[in-house]
């Protein structure tokens, strides 16, 4: 993407727990401002900021009774969970390692 902007994108299929299920997914945007510095950037060291939304999924097994009269309880509870994250993240490149 342009002026040092990625976009960032996060799936994961549906993946079955103990006694549930998960499910995550959302989409970010990630900004380098070292571009900015052009001392900082000689000396490969990097900063960015992002701001990431995720929807995540979450269903588990409840009360499951079974009577004459047909199922009494709550069999299954569901839960849609709106996260944002926000991270600033720094990096330095080196050659080699001794």
């Amino acid at each position: 993407m342009p002026y040092g902007f990625e976009f960032i994108a996060r799936y994961s299929t549906k993946t079955k727990l103990k006694r549930g299920d998960y499910q995550v997914y959302g989409f970010g945007l990630k900004h380098n401002f070292s571009q900015y510095f052009s001392k900082v950037e000689a000396k490969n060291i990097h900063f960015s900021a992002a701001a990431i939304y995720s929807k995540e999924d979450i269903s588990f097994d409840f009360l499951d009774i079974n009577t004459a009269y047909g199922n009494l309880g709550i069999n299954n509870l569901n839960g849609l969970v709106d996260t944002f994250n926000f991270q600033l993240s720094a990096s330095k490149e080196f050659k080699r390692l001794s």
